[in-house]
């Protein structure tokens, strides 16, 4: 917690930032009873749905989050934030749930597609943009995918199956080539324009000069 030095301060709260409806706009709040609590966020409970519930994943067990509360990086355009979360998509068992019915479960888990190739994936379609949409993220197939991660990161409590070919269709259209960015080393990669490359070149030049000179 940031102390003692506002009484209200707007910060930008994310998990993973897939979607531009994955930052949240919050607002801060000093209260004197919390100041004993360090590095962590309390959330809300006014309003008609939760804060965290907006945020894929956010079950509250630990979860990590990124908070940024300079005045260097704002949000000019207000995005709704998904609706369906994975804990609204949990396949009913019919009969008490045994031992055998999990190992069952992580069998068929075994070669299936993770929510690190969707991940991925996404990048990719986000990078191309080949709907041209003016918000990269905001593409239909990338809002598609975001959905699919945030039911993946969930599948172990509900069960939830990666649709494998769904995701070899899009693999046809896009290729398996990656954006620099992304790190797939041992992968096909290629230059991004975007301006995750740009940052990513900047970044990586700004510690190639700086460890040349030790």
């Amino acid at each position: 917690m940031i102390k003692n030095l506002f009484e209200f301060l707007d910060l930008n709260v994310s998990k993973d930032q897939l979607l531009l409806q994955k930052i949240l706009v919050l607002t801060a709040v000093d209260i004197p009873e919390l100041h004993n609590l360090h590095d962590i966020i309390v959330f809300s409970t006014e309003g008609d749905r939760p804060d965290f519930h907006k945020i894929a994943g956010s079950d509250l067990d630990g979860d990590k989050y990124f908070v940024y509360w300079g005045i260097a990086f704002n949000l000019r355009k207000h995005v709704v934030p998904l609706l369906e979360y994975a804990a609204e998509k949990k396949i009913e068992h019919l009969t008490p749930i045994a031992p055998l019915d999990i190992i069952k479960y992580y069998l068929s888990t075994l070669g299936a597609t993770s929510y690190g190739e969707i991940y991925n994936l996404h990048a990719v379609v986000v990078d191309r943009n080949y709907e041209q949409h003016p918000q990269r993220t905001c593409q239909k197939l990338a809002i598609k995918l975001a959905g699919m991660f945030a039911s993946a990161i969930d599948s172990g409590r509900t069960g939830y199956v990666i649709e494998r070919e769904y995701i070899e269709e899009i693999r046809q259209k896009y290729g398996h080539t990656y954006p620099v960015f992304v790190m797939k080393y041992g992968k096909k990669c290629y230059k991004s324009e975007s301006i995750l490359g740009i940052l990513f070149r900047n970044a990586h030049d700004y510690y190639e000069y700086h460890n040349s000179l030790k």
